[in-house]
């Protein structure tokens, strides 16, 4: 029998910042005790590929699974994935082929890592990536405590460090798989230096593993094991979900293979789920300490192959309480780059933020001279979310929303699950090297429990795990130290924005592919900078681009006032208001090349008030009409006159009429503004008496 010691552990979760928007922070730390196995080197299950039915198991074997208390909870999700999947009674994911080998975890507390890994695998299988993987735990446990830079350097500076034991003793959880595989440090092929053989505690990894991985994990659910039906749907889809139990000798029926405990809440060993049978009889599991109810789930363990496959009640305590993590891996040639600034496995710390918050994350493209902005990603401690994502070119230091919008690609949609999403962008964006670009997410909750209200979002931040050794002495266990820079991550909402580098790092993530040199536009010509038009006129406003083979030549038109003057997508303009307003010609690649046009609208002239509206003169006399514009604010009130019969009557252009010849005509007097309005004055002319001598 192996000796065993108690860890118990003080993890600093459930950092929640209650954070409405404009307000500042306030961090509120809970304890969480959690036992878990410590045990000596001395004996070791007996290491096997083949993978066997269940067997008599000898439970005092090393567990060391961290659980730091984090659970997502039970929840109805509002669009509940695969509704038509119909859920037989019983499914084993091994007659489907889609279970990888049983492996063995030998003396290490790497149980975390093979409930992961083979997750993974069998997710990989289940999706057509691999026929039969063999991805390495040693490496995903390595560098989940031996933190290297990755490739753009943005993680330089973050750390897990081991404080107490080593790395293959001191444990961990699935949250941290899930973290570190979505980093890109794995799942990485087990051969080689990565063989879990060559796994101990003084080895050493080159950095240039770190993120050697097969695949890239680009989405992961986390469902409450009380949403039972989704744990299925999952292992139906997947082959399978990672989860954790509280195992004790006491509790386990070596004849059946069926285990249960109704005592301990707590998860000291982290296990695969590949099946289940609702019709496993509560009799089979201890007779002193039985279910009230059949079923049960099926489990791949991590001891070897005498310790293959057990059974373990739908109603144990530990896993009835705990959370399934689902997998979905895609092909690690999807993406090049992986823009991340949280860089820990730190899954203790929550953010509880109001609905309608927002979320932002300013990365500096360096990967190559040109590469395609295609998706993002985001962790959500909470389920049932909408959100929005707007992608910003070049913003200004202090405001991630201060650049040029890149408009065709944001993209909204709805979370199901609690856990980690990819969302490819509605349109990618393509970035020069040094190029600046922001990632914004606008959430909010749309669950109906006004109790659940406000979104709860996952970020890293330094903090320490507690413990108490063997002598019951308090220590440090695990440090997280998460390295933070001025203007990278930013909550708040529309134009107020507070930095976050003295807090924490939401866990947004950009992934980009390497594209080849752009031709962008340069320079955008307009031919016109001024347009005068009256109220209800409209116009056109032409554009040229050069240099003439830009990629993408197509210019959009912004009124900075559309209320007052409007603009279609061909540039035609019409004016709405009076007064002088402005319109933004971009060149639609986003590159900075744009011109503005003033667009000058005035009042039009609604009526002209003549002084005279008939008049009558002698031959050579004259009269000077007066004029009367309306409205007083009409832009142009220039009139132009003119004469229906100049033989009789001729008109000045101040308006002077002067009697010609005896007759009738027309002076009329009209707007010159275009509008169409127009006066008249009739005149009559009659001769002038002869004057003679006395």
């Amino acid at each position: 029998m192996i000796g065993k010691g108690i860890i118990k552990i003080g993890l600093a979760v459930g950092m929640s910042l209650f954070m409405g928007i404009g307000n500042t922070a306030n961090i509120m730390l809970e304890t969480v005790d959690t036992e878990i196995m410590s045990v000596s080197d001395e004996e070791n299950a007996t290491p096997s590929d083949a993978a066997s039915d269940v067997v008599n198991v000898d439970f005092d074997i090393p567990q060391n699974y961290i659980d730091d208390g984090v659970r997502v909870g039970e929840y109805t999700p509002l669009f509940s994935l695969f509704a038509s999947t119909k859920l037989p009674s019983a499914y084993d994911a091994r007659d489907y082929g889609v279970v990888t080998s049983v492996k063995n975890q030998g003396s290490y507390g790497t149980c975390w890592a093979f409930a992961s890994i083979g997750a993974v695998e069998s997710a990989a299988i289940s999706s057509g990536l691999a026929k039969n993987p063999d991805y390495s735990e040693y490496h995903l446990a390595y560098f989940t405590y031996h933190n290297s830079n990755d490739p753009l350097g943005n993680l330089d500076g973050d750390e897990t460090n081991v404080l107490y034991k080593n790395y293959l003793d001191i444990g961990g959880n699935n949250w941290f798989g899930m973290l570190s595989m979505a980093a890109w440090r794995g799942p990485a092929v087990d051969s080689g230096y990565l063989s879990y053989s060559n796994a101990s505690p003084d080895s050493y990894l080159s950095g240039e593993f770190a993120f050697a991985d097969a695949l890239h994990l680009q989405k992961a659910y986390v469902i409450s094991m009380k949403n039972k039906d989704d744990v299925k749907k999952q292992i139906m889809q997947n082959g399978g979900v990672a989860s954790g139990f509280a195992s004790y000798n006491e509790y386990y029926n070596s004849s059946t293979g069926g285990y249960y405990q109704d005592v301990y809440q707590s998860t000291n060993h982290a296990i695969m789920i590949i099946g289940w049978d609702d019709t496993y009889s509560k009799s089979k599991f201890n007779a002193n300490n039985q279910p009230s109810a059949d079923g049960a789930w099926l489990v791949k363990n991590s001891w070897g192959s005498s310790y293959s496959y057990i059974w373990i009640s739908y109603e144990d305590l530990a896993l009835s309480n705990n959370d399934a993590f689902s997998f979905y891996p895609e092909s690690a040639d999807n993406y090049d780059y992986n823009y991340q600034y949280d860089g820990t496995s730190n899954a203790g710390v929550t953010v509880n933020m109001n609905n309608g918050g927002r979320l932002a994350q300013v990365f500096t493209v360096n990967g190559s001279d040109w590469e395609r902005l295609s998706a993002v990603s985001i962790m959500l401690f909470d389920d049932n979310i909408s959100y929005e994502v707007e992608i910003y070119k070049n913003p200004e230091p202090g405001n991630p929303e201060s650049g040029t919008l890149m408009e065709a690609s944001t993209t909204s949609g709805v979370t199901t699950y609690a856990g980690f999403y990819t969302i490819p962008l509605s349109e990618p964006v393509d970035l020069k090297r040094g190029e600046r670009f922001s990632v914004i997410f606008t959430m909010s909750d749309l669950d109906t429990d006004v109790a659940d209200k406000g979104v709860k979002y996952m970020a890293d931040a330094n903090h320490y795990v507690r413990g108490t050794d063997e002598s019951g002495n308090i220590i440090n266990i695990i440090e997280y130290i998460n390295h933070t820079e001025p203007d990278q991550s930013y909550a708040g909402s529309v134009g107020l924005w507070r930095d976050l580098h003295t807090s924490y790092t939401p866990r947004i993530k950009a992934y980009t592919k390497e594209i080849s040199p752009k031709v962008y536009v340069k320079y955008l010509i307009v031919d016109k900078t001024r347009v005068e038009l009256t109220k209800g006129e409209t116009a056109n406003i032409k554009t040229f681009v050069l240099p003439l083979n830009a990629e993408n030549r197509t210019v959009t038109y912004k009124s900075m006032e559309p209320n007052c003057v409007s603009v279609d997508s061909s540039g035609n303009i019409k004016a709405l208001e009076a007064g002088v307003f402005y319109i933004l010609c971009t060149a639609s690649d986003g590159y900075g090349a744009a011109q503005m046009v003033e667009v000058v609208v005035n009042v039009p002239v609604e009526s002209i008030g003549l002084s005279k509206n008939k008049c009558n003169l002698k031959t050579g006399e004259s009269l000077k009409l007066e004029t009367y514009v309306m409205p007083e604010a009409a832009g142009d009130k220039t009139v132009v006159w003119s004469t229906s019969d100049a033989s009789v009557v001729t008109v000045s252009e101040d308006g002077e009429i002067t009697a010609v010849s005896a007759g009738e005509a027309y002076v009329s007097c009209g707007a010159a503004d275009g509008s169409g309005i127009v006066s008249t004055c009739r005149v009559t002319v009659s001769e002038a008496e002869a004057v003679t001598g006395f």
